[in-house]
This record gives structure tokens, C-alpha cells and sequence, in this order.
């Protein structure tokens, strides 16, 4: 999974899944000191029988309520006794636990295994995972549907084979309708379970969108009804993230974003998108708690994240050495070689990292009045989105070269000298050359649509250069008053 975070913040570790364990953790204090106790210390009669999970799978729902999560059981008896079910808010992941191999699908997109990780931890379809215990403390469900008791019991040494399906984005739905499948094997066949939940609903479209665009505003959750009675404000938030899409579709001349997804789930503050989607996801609380300009701003560097993934500027050469020089690794080192080889930095014990002040100077907090996100510092991804961004408002640069710059909450604000302000213009010759060598050898996206791209960078290289050209003229003027 790519997910791109506009905030750098510690909310945004997998909190879907804190969340899960959040849910599963009240009854672990109990549960792990019982029945995972082993068999000659528990009194337990659970434990003494291996559940046989070659003939008896489960499927666990996490389902979302109010922004919480929940989570529901079904065993594959009950399912094919009676194959509906309908779930009190949506369906943000799927689990099916069985000692069988099964071919599980859900909507035709077949559940992928899951994998058991060094530390005894559950491995999922993407990067978050959850430790044995908490995933596999079954007995206290929220809503118990089984009457199969051997299936609500686990032996923290059996070797469970199981499968899962999780949204890409964390906290979102596994399907957008009102109703989904859950196909599982039964006598060679498929045997269909329908899930009947509350899916995305769309907002009016002469409410949320202007004529010349095309976008949809969708909302997952169960406050729908009572949105602008809570936000008083919020048509003025939504035309503001219209706004920002739209502000680079037209510097770019491209479409980048078919549906804009607000997610009524608690504990995530962000904004995020994902390789292959035309779409942004904004959190409910991002949309309710940031200021109206901010939230332009954050909708801007999202449709960004997806012209860096049409161009895939990440991928490039000359645009990984920049990065890699500015983290301040050696020519020969590991971090480097992992860097320019496979675009992702691998940082090792002990080593260190030089925060460049390049860095500091495209975030959206320095380079964009009033602003407070960006951390292009964090990978290429980021620093690609944050540099374009800086590209659409020229007119600053020259002002923000003599700026203050917020650099970190215990750190004083940094000005830059005038050797670290030309190299900084020089950086941005650098990347400015490098994103139109891209766009140049680029044979997938329309011609015309490259050419302009082609165009805009031109345009930002004269620019830089005329700022350059200014710091020659005062270099030569101060040269020559001292030489009097």
C-alpha cells in the first residue's frame, strides 16, 4: 500500500488496527491468563478440544458504528444455514480463519493468506499486523453469532491458516455499496453470502460540485443527515477542496481526481490517497477541525500525490540522487544504494541523517502563507508532491528565501544565509531539470498534456533563473562599493 500523510503525526501508525486491539484488549487481561495458560493449568473445557478447522471456517466482520469498531462472527455452518448477513454501519475488513486452503472471495477479489511474522504477530494484505493474542482472543465477540464453540477457541501454538481483505485505506469500507458477496467453497461450488451494510453516499451534485468539474463528493459513515447541522460551515469546507483539486488540474491540464471520500472514522486526522485510485480520502475530523484554507491547501497537495504517480517522478534517477544528497548520505553507503536503487530509504542502527534545509523550504508550512503541513523530508513521494507544490506559487520563492524557517517544535526558526539561499535556487534547478527530463521521455501520457508540463517547467526555470541572476547583480554591486 502507498498512502500519502499530509501531517506528520502519530495518530497515523496503523490506527485502524489500535483501534481493533482497543477492541479486542478488555477481554485479553482475562482471556490470555486462562486459556492460554496451556492445558495442565487451565480449567477451561474450551481448551481441551482442537477445533477442526479443516471442516469448520470462520468469518470475523470489523465492522464501523459511529466511527467505532466492532466486530461480528459467523461460522461457515450458521453462513450456509442462512447466508445474509446485515451489519449495523459497514464493513472496514474481512477474516476467514480455517486449517484449509479455500478460495474465499468477496465481490470476485479473492482474500489473500495470511502470514505469521517473526515475532508471532498476523501479517495482513498490507502493512499493519496484529499480535497473535489480541487477533485470536474469539470467545468475546461483540455480537455471537456461532453456536460452534469450538471455533471461539485458539491454542496460541496451533498453526492456524486463515485469510483476510482490508480496504487499501485504513478505516475505510470493503465495498462502497449497500451490499456485497462473500462467496465461500461449499461441495466444489460457491456458496454466496450476501452482507447488506451502509455504504458511501453521494453528496447532491449541485450542492458539491460546480459545472466544468466532474467530481464526486461521497460520504461512509452514519452521520450523513445531520452533516451541515454539525458543520455549519461545511458547503464552504467542500468548495474548498474542489478548489484545491481544481486550482491543479488547470496549472497542469490533467485530471487527476474522479471522487473525493469523506470517512466518518474515529482516531485518524488526515488526508490520503493511493497508487491506482483517482481518488483522495479525507478523514471526518480533518474535515471538521482544519481551518477552510487549510483544507484547500491539503486537497492541492493530494491531487499532487497523483500527478507524482502518473508521471511516476519517484522512479527517477537523477530526482533519487537529489533526495539521497540532501539526506546527507555517502556516495558508498547502504542507505544510498537502497535509495537510488529501489526508492526507499533503509536506514540502519546508528546511522544519521542530515536534515537538510532544502527540506524545510518546499514544506507547505514555510513556503505557503498560513499553512502548516508538508514533510517532504520523509520520502520521495512526499518531497516530489511538496517541491510541485512550491512550483505553483513562483512569486514566493524570492520572499521566502529571506523568510524565517519552522523547522521543528524545539528548534528555533532558521534563517538562511546568502550561500544557503543560492543553493537553494540551484536545488531547484536541479529538480526543475529533473522533472522535465521525466515528462520528456514520458510516451504514456498525452502528448499535449506533456507539452504544456514541459511548458510549466520551462517557466519555473526562468524563474529561478531570474532570482538567480538578481543575487549575481547584488553580489557585484557589493563587490564594488567595498572595493572603494
Amino acid at each position: 500500500m502507498k498512502g500519502k500523510h499530509f501531517y506528520k503525526s502519530v495518530i497515523m501508525v496503523p490506527v485502524l488496527f489500535m483501534a481493533l486491539g482497543m477492541a479486542l484488549i478488555p477481554s485479553a487481561a482475562f482471556s490470555i491468563d486462562r486459556h492460554f495458560a496451556g492445558p495442565e493449568k487451565s480449567d477451561s473445557v474450551h481448551l481441551l478440544t482442537h477445533p477442526d478447522y479443516a471442516q469448520s471456517t470462520m468469518i470475523v466482520l470489523f465492522n464501523v458504528k459511529n466511527g467505532k469498531v466492532k466486530k461480528s462472527f459467523h461460522s461457515k455452518a450458521d453462513l450456509f444455514d442462512n447466508p445474509k448477513i446485515t451489519v449495523d454501519g459497514y464493513v472496514a475488513g474481512i477474516m476467514a480463519f480455517t486449517d484449509a486452503e479455500q478460495d474465499i472471495t468477496v465481490d470476485g477479489i479473492r482474500l489473500r493468506q495470511v502470514s505469521r511474522n517473526k515475532d508471532s504477530a498476523i501479517g495482513f494484505n498490507h502493512s499493519e499486523k496484529l499480535k497473535t493474542k489480541q487477533i485470536f482472543i474469539l470467545g468475546m465477540a461483540d455480537h455471537q453469532d456461532s453456536t460452534d464453540t469450538a471455533i471461539n477457541r485458539y491454542f496460541e501454538d496451533h498453526s492456524v491458516k486463515g485469510y483476510s481483505f482490508f480496504p487499501i485505506i485504513p478505516g475505510d469500507a470493503v465495498s462502497p455499496d449497500n451490499r456485497f458477496t462473500i462467496n465461500i467453497p461449499k461441495n466444489g461450488k460457491k456458496h454466496a453470502v450476501s452482507v447488506y451494510q451502509n455504504g458511501y453516499k453521494n453528496f447532491p451534485r449541485k450542492e458539491a460540485l460546480s459545472d466544468e468539474m466532474e467530481i464526486q463528493i461521497r460520504y461512509l459513515g452514519d452521520g450523513f443527515e445531520s452533516l451541515e447541522r454539525q458543520i455549519p460551515d461545511y458547503q464552504e469546507r467542500i468548495d474548498a477542496i474542489i478548489e484545491g483539486v481544481a486550482e491543479v488540474e488547470k496549472a497542469f491540464r490533467t485530471r487527476l481526481v474522479r471522487k473525493v471520500n469523506m470517512v466518518d472514522y474515529d482516531g485518524i486526522h488526515n488526508a490520503l490517497t493511493s497508487v491506482g485510485y483517482k481518488d483522495i480520502w479525507f478523514f471526518i475530523e480533518t474535515f471538521k477541525k482544519e481551518p477552510v484554507s487549510e483544507l484547500k491547501t491539503i486537497a492541492r497537495h493530494e491531487a499532487l500525490h497523483l500527478l507524482v504517480d502518473k508521471y511516476d517522478f519517484t522512479k527517477s534517477g537523477q530526482i533519487r540522487e537529489i533526495f539521497a544528497e540532501l539526506k546527507g548520505y555517502d556516495q558508498l553507503s547502504l542507505e544510498r544504494f537502497f535509495l537510488v536503487t529501489q526508492g526507499k530509504s533503509k536506514k540502519r542502527s546508528g546511522s544519521r541523517e542530515k536534515r537538510h534545509y532544502f527540506f524545510d523550504f518546499v514544506n507547505e508550512k514555510n513556503f505557503l502563507p498560513g499553512s502548516k503541513g508538508g514533510h517532504s523530508q520523509d520520502n520521495l513521494d512526499e518531497f516530489c508532491t511538496s517541491f510541485l507544490h512550491s512550483l505553483m506559487f513562483p512569486e514566493l520563492m524570492g520572499t521566502n528565501l529571506h523568510a524565517p524557517l519552522k523547522i521543528g517544535a524545539n528548534r528555533p526558526p532558521l534563517l538562511l544565509s546568502t550561500d544557503e539561499q543560492a543553493k537553494t535556487l540551484t536545488f531547484y534547478q536541479r529538480m526543475i531539470a529533473s522533472f522535465t527530463a521525466v515528462i520528456g521521455r514520458d510516451t504514456v501520457i498525452g502528448s499535449d498534456e506533456s507539452q504544456h508540463l514541459i511548458k510549466f517547467m520551462e517557466t519555473a526555470f526562468s524563474s529561478v533563473e531570474d532570482l538567480i541572476e538578481n543575487f549575481v547583480t547584488v553580489a557585484n554591486l557589493d563587490s564594488s562599493r567595498n572595493s572603494l
